[in-house]
């Protein structure tokens, strides 16, 4: 079970966070091997991924809603969501993974999504190094640097 610390008034994944009456839930998106779920693979990479585990965490600690979308095999004809689209229409506030290229990275930061990569183990392990600030967050620039010193 992934537990959440009240985080009323402290520093959260880089943003202070201030709760009036009503519950901080926030919307993570884990990519995984099937079947899915807390104790599915995390994926390798975006492109390899079966199913993406939107996780709803609030602050009281509460179990997870975890809802799953069979990404492969949701597809019926040529009418398929691209992986950015289909995440960014959930409310994603935030993409969990354990790699990503510099094309999607672009497009999610894009959308508004902030980017955490380094996962790895179960999707419950990514969530708790996720909560556990054990992710490097990406930025434009990670890309940006290692391409101009490859360049060279």
């Amino acid at each position: 079970m992934i537990m959440i610390p009240h985080i009323e008034g402290k520093n959260y994944i880089g943003i202070h966070i201030t709760i009036d009456c009503a519950q901080m839930i926030i919307r993570i998106c884990i990519p995984s091997e099937m079947p899915g779920g807390l104790d599915s693979d995390v994926s390798r990479s975006l492109d390899d991924s079966d199913v993406y585990n939107y996780i709803d965490m609030d602050d009281n600690a509460h179990p997870p809603k975890i809802e799953l979308a069979f990404q492969r095999y949701s597809c019926q004809g040529v009418a398929c969501l691209d992986p950015i689209e289909a995440i960014a229409r959930k409310g994603v506030a935030a993409l969990v993974v354990a790699q990503i290229g510099p094309d999607y990275l672009f497009r999610f930061l894009n959308e508004g999504i902030r980017v955490f990569a380094g996962a790895s183990g179960k999707v419950s392990d990514a969530a708790t190094q996720f909560l556990s600030n054990e992710l490097k967050e990406l930025s434009k620039k990670d890309f940006s640097q290692a391409h101009s010193k490859k360049s060279r």
